[in-house]
């Protein structure tokens, strides 16, 4: 059954949604759009109207997710320089990567409904989401590292047809000898929300079950696991050379709570696994790296429905097994958390949000029997892919800045007439929309620390919603000032604590 592409209604006018401040999370697309009500007639529109799921593009701003962005406005650059190549290092280094939601070029004209809902929806840049994934696909190819991770939401809703040439996108990797590692993330399998775009509406389009991930996805963990979970499709993958970490056993656990009876809960057949994975790890000396979609630890204040539901479940065997460090996604944010037992959850930026970073992991021994870890970002080059495939796309040749403003149109609090209608002049309406864009850019690129502070805007959003002086209040006075793109940690002796 067709779909036409339309949003919200006014007055029988319809409507693209209005963005709001950390679109794609749920704290805000709701709670800050309802404290601006009472004050900007178009967030009141947005956070009132509820449209039948018949009437509304697909997208995936409607689930718990939250979007990303490019690095602050004093020109934030996370990341690090082109690495060495593969021969030229010690120690195992991994890239990750995470929700670059692939959408197949078989599912999209990019017409206008489709084109009225990537604008409408939390600034990935599905434009360019083809293109996104070949550039990730040449870099691996120059990076060389020992195994890829990719922690879920691979596809843009989970349609048939984009895992489908994901697969096809990534076999080269696998075919030049590097084991490339999935996990589902919620927007992968039994995703409702699968559609293909076509003119100015949308059909629905077939969405892979868990099984059916199983068996696309065999060559990409599955098979290869040493240890599979059969009431999720959580696995343990064991890494082939143990040389490179100086004999140190070392186990990747990626625990998934996505293709489950309860999605974003993990089964309690589930816990008891991982429990006796860990265990069977100490037993044989290994050393283990947890993945994940949903965090394990909370990263943010508005970020609690982001993390596994019963992940206290999760820390408690981590804990107890000497688990240091997990790797995850799904925030769209750059940020990393700490506990108290020692535990870092380090959620990667999403790959399709501007500063569109993936990270490098380099794993070495260290001379105590101990491996050392060490984290790094790094924006994925597609203008350089671009220039090396002759492209003559102003856009991807400067993909950079195409992205940055891409994210600036997309993620902004509210417009500048908005807030001329609630009472401020035009010239402090421009300079409130244009920082609190600045602001979410260096909170979700995880660059804080590049900010401009500014403490009369602060003030003046703060008169303007309770709610938006409370997320400027966690950002500048409860968030530490840090770069969240480096993460280094001590692994402990050979998983033993």
């Amino acid at each position: 059954m067709r779909a036409s592409c339309q949003t919200e209604s006014e007055g029988g006018r319809r409507r693209a949604r209005q963005p709001h401040v950390l679109t794609r999370a749920d704290f805000v697309t709701r709670t800050i759009a309802g404290a601006l009500a009472a004050t900007c007639p178009v967030a009141r529109v947005a956070a009132a109207a509820q449209v039948p799921a018949s009437s509304t593009p697909p997208d995936s701003s409607g689930a718990a997710d939250a979007s990303a962005s490019d690095s602050a406005s004093a020109s934030a650059e996370p990341g690090v320089a082109r690495s060495a190549a593969r021969d030229d290092r010690d120690g195992l280094r991994m890239l990750v990567a995470t929700d670059m939601h692939f959408l197949s070029p078989r599912l999209t004209d990019h017409g206008a409904c489709f084109e009225r809902t990537i604008r409408a929806s939390d600034a990935k840049c599905m434009e360019y989401s083809e293109q996104i994934m070949d550039a990730l696909v040449w870099t691996i190819l120059r990076e060389r590292p020992d195994v890829v991770a990719v922690t879920g939401d691979l596809t843009y809703n989970g349609a048939v047809q984009s895992h489908e040439d994901f697969v096809a996108k990534m076999d080269p990797v696998r075919a030049a000898g590097i084991p490339v590692l999935v996990i589902p993330g919620n927007h992968d399998v039994n995703c409702p929300q699968a559609a293909r775009f076509s003119g100015d509406g949308y059909e629905p389009a077939q969405s892979l079950t868990g099984e059916q991930f199983a068996q696309l996805y065999a060559a990409y963990g599955y098979d290869d696991a040493i240890a599979r979970d059969d009431a999720s499709l959580s696995y343990v993958w064991q890494v082939p050379d143990e040389r490179l970490t100086a004999g140190v056993p070392v186990r990747f656990l990626f625990v998934d709570c996505n293709a489950v009876e309860t999605p974003g809960t993990l089964p309690a057949r589930t816990l008891a696994w991982v429990g006796d994975q860990l265990a069977d790890a100490r037993a044989a000396g290994a050393q283990v790296l947890a993945f994940s979609h949903q965090s394990v630890l909370q990263q943010a204040f508005i970020a609690e429905s982001f993390s596994i539901n019963n992940a206290d479940g999760l820390r408690d065997l981590y804990d107890a097994g000497g688990v240091r460090m997990n790797f995850s996604g799904h925030l769209h944010c750059q940020h990393y958390a700490t506990d108290g037992a020692g535990l870092t959850d380090v959620a990667t930026e999403s790959l399709a949000v501007s500063p569109n970073l993936y990270a490098l992991v380099d794993v070495r021994p260290a001379e105590d029997a101990a491996l050392t870890l060490a984290y790094r970002t790094a924006s994925l080059d597609v203008a350089g892919w671009a220039r090396e495939r002759g492209s003559d796309d102003p856009d991807l040749l400067d993909f950079p800045t195409y992205a940055r403003d891409f994210f600036r149109s997309a993620s902004g609090m509210t417009t500048v007439d908005d807030l001329v209608a609630a009472g401020r002049d035009e010239r402090e309406a421009r300079e409130m929309v244009d920082y609190i864009t600045d602001v979410n850019q260096a909170w979700f690129a995880g660059r804080l620390d590049l900010l401009d502070v500014k403490p009369d805007l602060n003030d003046a959003w703060a008169q303007q919603s309770a709610l938006v002086g409370l997320y400027l209040d966690y950002v500048f006075n409860q968030t530490p000032v840090r770069d969240e793109n480096v993460v280094e940690a001590r692994l402990g002796e050979t998983g033993a604590r």
